[in-house]
């Protein structure tokens, strides 16, 4: 059955926007296990652009909000101007946090896995609620989601958390 959920995403087109190119080829590699059909652009204007000549294709759209050029709010908000159905995921709290030096090192590491993996989860369940399919949630699914968000706290408070651990 999960299998049958997953197929119908093989029929729908991405627009992945990062200017991080070796953050970008990783999350497109992670969103390429359920989407056959991904965009990618570096900045808000390419993502726009994109948007424009594939607007009849893409059906998710998920950004950065920090790159050159436009950014992904602005582009988000003119992409909303022409269709305000389209789903946009805006993913950016890792940036903020290795910019401010909070994590660094291995813990960056961690944050991206942990990060990656709840953000997608969260989209790709809020996506397919507009088609009203439902992803089932496992017991041992919703204890990993836990220990991963009081992971995820403990990367956020620095050195702050080495003290709590």
């Amino acid at each position: 059955m999960i299998n049958k959920k997953y197929e119908l995403l093989k029929n729908k087109t991405v627009l992945y926007v990062e200017d991080d190119l070796t953050l970008q080829k990783n999350i497109v590699e992670t969103l390429g296990h359920f989407f056959d059909k991904i965009l990618m652009a570096s900045d808000g204007d390419d993502a726009y652009d994109l948007y424009i000549s594939h607007q009849n294709r893409i059906d998710l759209i998920i950004t950065d909000i920090n790159m050159p050029n436009m950014n992904g709010l602005e582009m988000a908000k003119a992409i909303k101007e022409i269709n305000q159905n389209i789903p946009i995921i805006v993913a950016t709290a890792l940036v903020l946090l290795v910019m401010n030096d909070i994590i660094r090192n291995y813990e960056v590491i961690a944050a991206v896995i942990i990060l990656t993996r709840e953000i997608l989860i969260s989209g790709l369940r809020e996506f397919l609620a507009i088609g009203r399919i439902k992803l089932p949630v496992s017991s041992l699914a919703k204890y990993k989601t836990f220990l991963q968000m009081f992971s995820i706290s403990i990367l956020l408070t620095g050195e702050t958390g080495n003290k709590i651990i």
